[in-house]
């Protein structure tokens, strides 16, 4: 997330309670992202002898990044978050995480990297800046470097409201169901000032990514199809550095 677009609600919640990932859990296309990803960094894993660095920028309660956790041959994992609290989190959930507070398009990080992750943050970044963003990884990026972004795509408001209205009608009441639709709620909110996204469509994201010089080479739709607006919704992008 660059700089803090979120709104004083988000922050509260977050530096008040550990219930981030339980809620985002909750969420269909939340859990079935995490699997995916899962998968396509165990390819990774196997396609190379190892990871000499590996970076998630807008890393979060570390959900991603956590993925590595036990993997030998994975030397350093660095974390880019702007929020502190979060960051807590990730490094109890990460032992041997190293945590940057920073700015995901511009933070403090210094060397080159074999595998990015970006889950969920291109849509955190203000639409004049996704540019600047893309080229930031690829700055951080040896040659040949993995990247792989998760991502809602949603090219118009309409979508945005379809595919948030969609989930909150499957998130299923218990613990901490009230608060996922609240969360939900919140994130479709049209005042960007108030959500702190910024979705855009995929054919923006792959345009984003190609300039920057990124090469894509597999696109996974996760949420069903019947449950998404066509194109875009939840997906995968596994790219490489060229």
């Amino acid at each position: 997330m660059t700089r803090d677009n979120r709104a004083p609600w988000f922050a509260s919640f977050v530096q008040k309670s550990n219930l981030y990932d339980q809620i985002q859990s909750k969420r269909p296309d939340y859990a079935l992202a995490l699997k995916c990803l899962e998968n396509h960094i165990a390819r990774i894993l196997t396609e190379r002898d190892s990871i000499d660095a590996c970076l998630d920028v807008g890393c979060g309660s570390g959900a991603a990044i956590s993925l590595l956790n036990g993997k030998e041959n994975v030397n350093t994992r660095v974390g880019l978050d702007t929020d502190p609290a979060l960051l807590e989190i990730a490094k109890r959930k990460c032992p041997g995480l190293e945590c940057v507070v920073g700015d995901a398009a511009d933070g403090p990080i210094f060397g080159e990297f074999d595998l990015l992750l970006a889950s969920f943050i291109y849509h955190h970044i203000e639409d004049s800046r996704k540019s600047e963003f893309c080229h930031y990884l690829r700055r951080l990026a040896r040659k040949d470097a993995d990247l792989l972004v998760l991502e809602i795509c949603l090219a118009n408001e309409e979508e945005v409201q379809t595919y948030y209205s969609r989930l909150a009608e499957l998130v299923h009441g218990g613990n901490n169901g009230e608060l996922t639709k609240t969360f939900l709620d919140w994130t479709s909110n049209e005042k960007r000032e108030v959500s702190g996204e910024w979705k855009v469509s995929e054919d923006r994201l792959v345009a984003d990514l190609t300039d920057a010089g990124w090469q894509i080479q597999t696109k996974e739709s996760i949420w069903p199809a019947t449950a998404t607006p066509v194109p875009g919704g939840c997906l995968l992008m596994h790219c490489k550095a060229k």
